[in-house]
């Protein structure tokens, strides 16, 4: 795991004399909202499923809660997304399991499974509020995009000593870019699965 304060040399380079208990908050804030908006921090688990039983929490590594579902698959079927509370969950009888939804880090099984099996859960995930660290492998590969957003949140404050538009404006845009590169990424993940699934 790496500490979000091994970053405060990049951060304190364009937002000199900022606190460090601010510095790293916002760093911390940057790291939720990049993988809160590009779901490149994934984990997959296997969760027993017990006959009679539909609720399920997601789990997550230490010090991170879920940002979205990827994808549920119960004893190997894709399960499909519908939405809480609408008349197509409400709908759902007896029968297979052929849906989920998630709330509040739960996922509701429909209908109701009538034996047991294995639940097949990948999520993206995002730091908590209070996560001091973050997985190495992460870190390392999206620095510059924690880095971008935190220095475009401290620089972007107004009054301070190290107020700076222009910086924020900057780092801002290097943000951007490097979310773009995340997001492409999982592109070209999912292309290269859909060109996989067609070879012969």
């Amino acid at each position: 795991m790496a500490f979000f304060d091994e970053l405060l040399p990049d951060v304190n380079h364009y937002a000199p004399n900022c606190p460090e208990m601010i510095a790293v908050r916002e760093l911390r804030r940057a790291a939720i909202t990049f993988f809160n908006e590009v779901p490149v921090y994934t984990h997959t688990t296997d969760i027993p499923v017990t006959a009679g039983k539909n609720r399920y929490v997601a789990p997550t590594p230490l010090d991170t809660t879920l940002s979205q579902v990827l994808s549920v698959s119960l004893n190997g079927k894709k399960l499909n997304a519908i939405i809480p509370n609408s008349l197509e969950a409400m709908s759902k009888g007896n029968g297979r399991t052929d849906s989920f939804y998630e709330q509040n880090n739960t996922l509701t099984l429909t209908p109701t499974p009538q034996q047991s099996g294995t639940l097949t859960l990948r999520v993206a995930v995002k730091p908590t509020r209070d996560a001091n660290e973050l997985d190495d492998t992460q870190m390392d590969r999206w620095v510059d995009a924690i880095v971008n957003q935190a220095v475009f949140r401290l620089t972007s404050m107004p009054e301070r000593t190290w107020s700076n538009p222009s910086i924020a404006q900057a780092a801002l845009a290097m943000y951007e870019s490097e979310k773009f590169k995340a997001q492409k990424s999982i592109n070209g993940k999912q292309n290269k699965t859909t060109q996989a699934r067609f070879r012969w």
